[in-house]
């Protein structure tokens, strides 16, 4: 039970807009983290090679992979304009590589299996549009 009173203690000093955060925050880190390492497994320029990017893009995709959860995770953490800021990025970053990997992957022809891209997309627009806002505006 330490577990789980040690994360409501974390929560309580987090934007107010509930647990509901957490379950969007974490498995769209885990998600995009695991991602990350699928790209370095096998040595990036192979992988870049693969999928006829340039290396330098591939690297950069792959730091979007581990950076936009690490800014997803540290901006749920706290209420400050910072946190927020740090939230919206992470979004963005999300956001941002994930269309580029619709574009690169499927861009060239099928279309076929692109949904889940377009959900993490999703969820990357979420904390780009809401950041750690504690209210709907106009509320």
């Amino acid at each position: 039970m330490a577990v789980i009173d040690n994360f409501v203690r974390i929560t309580e000093r987090a934007p107010r807009f509930g647990l509901g955060q957490w379950m969007l925050r974490i498995p769209l880190a885990a998600i995009l983290v695991n991602q990350g390492l699928l790209k370095v497994y096998g040595g990036m320029a192979s992988n870049a090679e693969a999928f006829g990017i340039p290396v330098w893009a591939f690297a950069l995709a792959t730091l979007a992979d581990f950076a936009a959860p690490a800014a997803l995770i540290l901006g749920g953490l706290y209420r400050h304009w910072t946190a927020d800021l740090l939230t919206r990025v992470g979004g963005f970053t999300v956001a941002a590589s994930t269309i580029a990997v619709i574009a690169v992957v499927y861009g060239g022809g099928s279309w076929l299996g692109w949904q889940f891209q377009a959900l993490i997309t999703a969820g990357g627009l979420f904390f780009l549009i809401r950041g750690n806002e504690t209210q709907p505006r106009g509320a």
